[in-house]
């Protein structure tokens, strides 16, 4: 993955993120303050996105701590330890052909994607109505319940929808891996007499 594929996927995640916290600075200092005539200044552009950039990287290293929990039983699945999946990982970036890498890149960048989006949307779902409950009293008692039970819900399907999405994609990845390692191995082997099963895994 090149600087500005990784930097795009940052970018994508911190927008999530930035979302967050704003709903969370509105909920705390509410959303007059804002200079809405100064948002669109060039001069706020690189500061925000900036921003934006570090949210992401934030957001995808908590992701990976809170994700890792559900990956390592799918990883099982494939590879028998830790150690095994790095060999083989390793094996195959190292011995496979451009093409074969760019497709493993450009999954990982889409797991990346969904597993920070699916936290992003879970923390969306516990922040919105707080900012209802808090900032929007004017809309009255039954409308602030309907309100904050129909972000609540739906926050909360697009969280489980984008987490099964990730989950799909994770295993696939290690499928696919594992499958990449045996052909390799097996084509190296036959030129150099010897050969790895899917037992080395």
């Amino acid at each position: 993955m090149s600087m500005t594929d990784l930097f795009v996927e940052l970018v994508v995640i911190g927008v999530g993120a930035s979302v967050w916290v704003l709903l969370l600075i509105f909920s705390a200092f509410g959303y007059t303050w804002l200079p809405y005539d100064q948002l669109g200044s060039p001069l706020l552009l690189l500061p925000a996105l900036s921003l934006v950039y570090v949210l992401g990287i934030i957001i995808d290293y908590l992701a990976n701590q809170i994700f890792r929990l559900w990956a390592h039983p799918l990883r099982l699945r494939h590879f028998k330890d830790h150690d095994a999946y790095h060999k083989a990982r390793t094996y195959v970036y190292s011995h496979a052909q451009e093409a074969v890498i760019d497709l493993f890149k450009y999954g990982r960048s889409r797991m990346h994607i969904c597993r920070s989006w699916s936290l992003i949307w879970a923390l969306l779902a516990l922040t919105a109505p707080i900012f209802v409950w808090t900032r929007l009293p004017q809309l009255g008692l039954s409308a602030q319940i309907s309100l904050s039970l129909v972000s609540l819900l739906g926050l909360g399907a697009c969280s489980l929808v984008t987490w099964l999405a990730w989950r799909r994609l994770v295993g696939t990845d290690y499928r696919r891996l594992a499958e990449t390692y045996v052909l390799l191995v097996k084509e190296q082997g036959s030129g150099r007499g010897e050969a790895v099963g899917k037992e080395d895994l």
